[in-house]
């Protein structure tokens, strides 16, 4: 269901950025509220991943804004920072456990330990990871990987939800679970989430709104 735009969490007007002089994004609108999903399609290449660094405010754009949670948002503001999180492509893990990658970022955010367990344990749960916590990150497969950073965004307590092609090296059960897993967090209304995919099925059935790169 599409909000109206007094529920917006995140409103962005007029994106427009270059790689090495080419242009990757000419005049990108995006709208988000929370309790929805907000799918940007287009092929490989087409700026998909650098719309979501700029959404995630880890890039200025070349032109445009945004404006988060009713405030304009600016590159550098750790406080607008923490209200996002984005999931990239390929999947970045850190040596260790599982539990311990999916916990990092809670703690790095100052959650008490207990609370960061609960949201990790909750997270490997939704990705159909729950008995791998303790397995070492290197013994995972692509696949596995991709989950875990799954799980890692899902734990954050955020606004809005970035993911960058998450089911990317998952079979087809695996972006059937991926696909799940977002539309129950949608169901719960309490975070906007914009994945960008190049056409997967599972994702586009998600879509409230959709946002086309070229």
């Amino acid at each position: 269901m599409i909000r109206d735009r007094d529920a917006l969490v995140l409103r962005a007007r007029g994106l427009g950025a270059s790689r090495s002089g080419r242009t990757v994004l000419a005049d990108v609108d995006v709208d988000v509220a929370k309790g929805e999903v907000v799918v940007v399609c287009g092929p490989n290449g087409s700026g998909k991943s650098t719309l979501l660094e700029i959404l995630a405010l880890l890039r200025k754009p070349d032109c445009g804004e945004i404006v988060l949670a009713g405030d304009r948002a600016h590159v550098g503001d750790s406080r607008q920072r923490r209200r996002v999180t984005l999931a990239m492509q390929p999947a970045w893990l850190l040596r260790g456990s599982v539990l311990a990658n999916v916990v990092f970022g809670l703690r790095a955010r100052g959650l008490p330990r207990d609370e960061s367990m609960r949201r990790a344990e909750r997270a490997l749960d939704e990705v159909g990871l729950v008995g791998f916590a303790s397995r070492s990150s290197l013994e995972l497969s692509a696949g596995e990987r991709q989950r875990v950073n799954l799980a890692r965004a899902l734990a954050l307590p955020v606004d809005v939800l970035l993911l960058d092609e998450p089911t990317a090296n998952l079979d087809d059960d695996g972006a059937r679970l991926v696909a799940s897993c977002l539309d129950a967090r949608r169901r719960e209304g309490s975070v906007g989430i914009v994945v960008a995919t190049p056409g997967d099925r599972a994702l586009l059935a998600l879509a409230d709104r959709g946002v086309e790169t070229s």
